[in-house]
């Protein structure tokens, strides 16, 4: 079947910025390995996007980072989300230069193994690596370790998320994007600092990616998932789809718990911090649905 493309031949020279945050989980369902057709459905989502201007990339790394952590235990965390940055980067790079060579833009991708800076104070505990048995769990909480339920029931470990404060790449990343690179960063939330020091912890994909959209002063921050929709009562008989939240209703929400730790709570916030700091608007949908999303007929909107 001929393929149809609903673009110009040659991306629009719009100023719009769009940072775009690729979901770890909507990469893999039941493995941490990539799957093509995801990555392939990540790469569409970029062209769109290139329609309206100039796109930075990140991405997510919970299936991935989780899977080195528990195997690889000589491994510590930060080193985890370098390697992760690494291939996750390269596999994402690679998809997104094939669509462009094939449509004939003048674009060239890059990967920037990304540090942010945080503040631990703030921070909360996060789930990472595999499910543990009740034999694992014993044996971690013996040693100091501590182990919390995810969003899903399952028993993990937990470490420390701190809150982001700042992209360290910062001003590489406003220099390739001027020069007609289109950039993939802060993958995993980027490697977490205190100061000048590298901490075992983990920062949320999410909130470093509305921290480096307002670094940048982007317009849009478009957030995608595994789900169409943020939903209220999520899970239950009532279980029903938001496709529009103001920033006060989403905080609001947040507040009062209506969406998972570890899940949709941090999208959500993220989404209003990001509306809160300037931006024009945001969006949360599923990945691989971008043009459906920006013509809202999918994905749930958060604007002033």
């Amino acid at each position: 079947m001929e393929r149809l493309d609903l673009l110009t031949d040659i991306p629009s020279t719009h100023s719009m910025l769009t940072v775009v945050a690729l979901g770890g989980n909507a990469f893999s369902k039941d493995s941490p390995r990539l799957e093509s057709e995801r990555l392939k459905e990540a790469a569409e989502d970029v062209m769109n996007l290139l329609a309206d201007g100039k796109v930075v990339i990140t991405h997510g790394n919970g299936p991935q980072v989780g899977a080195l952590y528990s195997d690889l235990t000589y491994l510590s965390l930060w080193e985890g989300v370098a390697c992760t940055q690494g291939w996750m980067g390269a596999s994402l790079a690679h998809v997104i230069d094939i669509e462009l060579r094939e449509r004939g833009y003048p674009f060239k991708t890059v990967v920037v193994i990304t540090r942010v800076v945080t503040d631990p104070s703030e921070g909360t505990l996060k789930p990472v690596g595999l499910p543990l048995d009740e034999r694992k769990v014993l044996e971690l909480r013996a040693t100091g370790s501590k182990v919390m339920t995810d969003s899903r029931g399952r028993l993990r470990r937990a470490v420390l998320s701190p809150q982001p404060q700042a992209i360290v790449e910062i001003d590489a990343i406003k220099t390739l994007l001027n020069n007609k690179f289109i950039v993939i960063c802060c993958g995993g939330g980027g490697i977490p600092l205190v100061g000048y020091e590298r901490i075992e912890a983990v920062v949320d994909k999410d909130l470093a990616s509305q921290v480096l959209a307002n670094s940048l002063g982007a317009d849009r921050l478009i957030i995608l998932t595994d789900t169409d929709f943020v939903y209220l009562d999520y899970g239950t008989a009532k279980q029903r789809p938001i496709w529009k939240l103001t920033v006060d209703d989403a905080l609001k929400l947040y507040s009062e718990g209506q969406f998972g730790e570890g899940s949709m709570a941090p999208k959500v916030l993220a989404a209003a911090r990001f509306v809160r700091n300037g931006g024009k608007v945001a969006f949360i949908g599923r990945l691989g649905r971008v043009r459906e999303i920006l013509s809202r007929n999918s994905g749930t909107e958060v604007v002033p």
